[in-house]
């Protein structure tokens, strides 16, 4: 069903009272992380899973995604990832 023309318009005034909440609270935090489900990547054009390990120094050791996940790597060979 659809809202009544009052409930619309009670809806459209907390959703900007909403947004401009978010954004003060965006604006003052120190830290932004946005956690989003599989397939957001793809369909906003940013690389994918697949996509990832597909760099020279990942490539020149043979490299694959799901390998580059295991902590030896970050603790033997930091440099990988900067």
């Amino acid at each position: 069903s659809e809202p009544s023309k009052e409930q619309a318009e009670r809806l459209q005034d907390g959703w900007g009272r909403g947004c401009r909440e978010a954004a003060a609270a965006i604006r003052g935090a120190d830290v932004l992380l946005l956690c989003t489900g599989a397939g957001f990547s793809a369909d906003s054009g940013l690389a994918v899973y697949a996509d990832v390990a597909c760099v020279p120094a990942y490539a020149l050791r043979r490299l694959k995604y799901h390998d580059i996940c295991q902590p030896h790597w970050l603790q033997r060979e930091p440099q990988l990832f900067w």
